[in-house]
């Protein structure tokens, strides 16, 4: 007999240990490293003859075995049929010249907020992310409802500051009217006016004051994405800025709003100018396959990365600064309190 995983079983080996995920439950097991052995090892040999030639470690054999059957990540087959099931595609696939974008909507920016959206959606952007910077206003709320008319297709989250005059009924009215509203972030929210019982679904709320783009970037297992289009895109892209594109509260054009290099302005180019350009797709291909550290982390290919703050701010394939995980130890830590972050802290002023 023959153990056959199943497509949307997806492997990766880190320094210490191994991740199997399931990506259609979306969930992962911890493995140590010799789970990967033992499938190497069954790539040429029949449970059968596995066995016999190490009998000695029949218990272990099994133990696998029960593991991937019991947890439906794979499927016992005859040895006759071993080369009729086909291997999966691990290809990330997508006709889309842009998939997602961050929009800072300030002053400047709200004039011109309808035009960006034509633009974004010509390039086939489907998921889009609207900072509000200044606190939400009755005219915002109109501006959202006509533009969540508009753009069907795209799937909106929302973020910015409560403001004690537009009722949480306005925005449960919103969310649950218009299916592409993903989500809302209110900050500086003052919870004691919410019974969190009759809490609208997709509402998310802060009692921090503001949202900066410091907060950008940090990296822990509650953050991890696992699905089969993330994984697979990891493979080959940056987990975070491929086919992203931002525009900050200036109307400059970058990679994300968090990084200082602007590609050209909104007010003066088209954003299909901007994609055009090679130094803006540089990025895209930074895969954690390429970045110092994660490459041998068993998480790397369901974590997403962040490219603009790193531990060390002159090197692109540094490790992000604000994951503390060692994969050579498998050991979370503050990453504030290592000697080089505290360095690169400085740097970037936090």
């Amino acid at each position: 007999m023959r153990l056959t995983l199943f497509n949307n079983t997806k492997i990766t080996k880190g320094s210490k240990r191994s991740l199997i995920c399931d990506t259609y439950k979306q969930v992962y097991f911890v493995m140590p490293n010799s789970v990967i052995y033992f499938l190497d090892s069954l790539n040429n040999n029949s449970i059968e003859s596995l066995i016999r030639k190490f009998p000695e470690n029949e218990k272990v054999i099994n133990d696998y075995i029960n593991f991937f059957i019991s947890n439906k990540l794979g499927f016992l087959t005859h040895e006759k049929l071993k080369n009729q099931f086909v291997k999966p595609n691990d290809d990330f696939e997508s006709t889309s010249t842009i998939t997602n974008s961050i929009i800072e909507v300030s002053k400047l920016t709200k004039p011109y907020l309808k035009r960006i959206l034509f633009q974004l959606f010509e390039l086939g952007c489907c998921h889009i992310e609207l900072r509000f910077l200044l606190k939400f206003s009755n005219a915002d709320i109109q501006i959202l409802k006509k533009i969540l008319i508009l753009f069907p297709q795209i799937s909106f989250q929302i973020i910015g500051l409560a403001n004690i005059n537009i009722h949480i009924k306005v925005w449960d009215t919103l969310l649950k009217g218009n299916k592409n509203f993903a989500s809302l972030l209110l900050f500086n929210f003052n919870t004691d006016l919410l019974n969190r019982n009759n809490c609208p679904d997709k509402f998310f709320f802060s009692e921090s004051t503001s949202f900066s783009r410091k907060n950008c970037g940090l990296i822990e297992s509650g953050y991890f994405t696992i699905n089969e289009n993330h994984f697979n895109e990891s493979l080959s892209f940056n987990s975070c800025l491929n086919k992203k594109i931002s525009i900050d509260e200036f109307g400059d054009v970058k990679n994300c709003p968090s990084m200082s290099h602007s590609f050209g302005n909104i007010f003066k180019l088209n954003l299909l100018e901007i994609v055009q350009k090679k130094e803006f797709l540089k990025y895209w291909y930074i895969k954690k396959d390429n970045i110092e550290v994660c490459n041998i982390c068993e998480f790397r290919n369901i974590c997403t990365d962040c490219r603009a703050y790193l531990q060390t701010p002159s090197n692109i394939f540094s490790k992000p600064l604000k994951c503390g995980y060692d994969p050579t130890t498998a050991v979370w830590n503050d990453w504030h309190t290592s000697k080089i972050s505290l360095l690169a802290i400085s740097f970037y002023q936090f």
